[in-house]
């Protein structure tokens, strides 16, 4: 099923593992083959099947979360999280021993690719796993996903402009960087979250767009090949705001393209990145623009009908 998945065949590997699902005897066992079908249902852009299969997992793994988090459940939750994270330091927290937990392991694992779905969904239940994985690593010892944590916790606190930019969230994306280089399984994700979302208040642009093309190359060098397309339209996006030529990022956005279908790949990001190039084509009239597009505000031509595309998403 693994190597299936690697080939970007998503439904022969949800088969392959669908007799483990039906007879496995426990959630330890079907574990392994449960996180295979959620990323292979996120290359699908099946992302609710994705998330509520992620939560089911959580669930038998004893983290309960609510259905529909409220703002004030959220809010709950950051300032306990915010306390307990005040509590440490940051040598506190990065010379914390290894958690030994395999429960606290698979939580952690399958909580981080439930936020990849949340964060689209429902961005106040990527703040509570965000929160739950934080809570985690302090209570039990790291994980590799420790890192991805953290920096998932700054990225809620620069979406709470309140504290944008406060000590929480530089402490945080400071134990974040220094987690990744210690064990960098997940470091590509921590610079794209940090580069994209977090530093870009701080730094100028163009350094952070840099930064995340970095972290493109060092996924595919891991091998984690889901989470690094993903990044190619964020590096676009960037790109964009930073005043790149558009002539070159046009070129450079087809390459990118091609890449990503060259593996399948359809995850909600993939809209968003034809977003960015119709607006790209629209800008230079370059490619097959129609004639709605005289007026650069309206996205339709060779990437992408807006109206389409508004469509699709009420059907879902």
């Amino acid at each position: 099923a693994e190597s299936q998945l690697a080939q970007a065949d998503y439904e022969a590997s949800i088969q392959a593992i669908e007799p483990v699902l039906a007879h496995g005897r426990n959630i330890r066992d079907k574990a392994p083959a449960s996180y295979v079908c959620i990323v292979a249902l996120i290359g699908q852009a099946k992302m609710h099947e994705a998330l509520n299969m992620a939560m089911s997992v959580l669930e038998q793994l004893g983290e309960m979360f609510p259905v529909d988090p409220t703002e004030a459940e959220v809010k709950t939750a950051f300032n306990a999280t915010k306390a307990f994270i005040q509590s440490a330091s940051d040598s506190d927290v990065v010379t914390l021993p290894a958690t030994k937990d395999a429960t606290k392991i698979a939580v952690m694992r399958f909580a981080l690719i439930a936020t990849k779905c949340a964060y689209a969904l429902s961005p106040q239940l990527f703040a509570l796993l965000s929160f739950r994985m934080v809570k985690i690593t302090l209570m039990s010892g790291l994980t590799p996903e420790s890192s991805y944590a953290f920096a998932a916790f700054a990225i809620v606190c620069a979406n709470l402009g309140a504290v944008r930019g406060g000590d929480v969230e530089r402490y945080c994306a400071r134990v974040a960087m220094t987690l990744s280089k210690k064990n960098d399984k997940y470091e590509h994700l921590v610079i794209v979250l940090l580069y994209h979302s977090v530093f870009p208040y701080h730094q100028p642009m163009q350094a952070c767009l840099e930064q995340i093309k970095h972290a493109y190359v060092l996924g595919m060098k891991v091998g984690d090949t889901d989470w690094s397309l993903s990044i190619l339209p964020r590096v676009s996006q960037v790109a964009l705001f930073s005043g790149k030529q558009l002539n070159e990022l046009e070129k450079e956005m087809r390459l990118n393209i091609q890449e990503i279908k060259s593996y399948k790949y359809k995850h909600w990001m993939i809209q968003v990145n034809l977003l960015v190039f119709q607006t790209v084509l629209n800008l230079t009239s370059s490619g097959e623009v129609s004639l709605d597009a005289q007026d650069p505000t309206i996205l339709k031509g060779e990437a992408v009908d807006e109206s389409v595309l508004l469509a699709s998403f009420s059907d879902k």
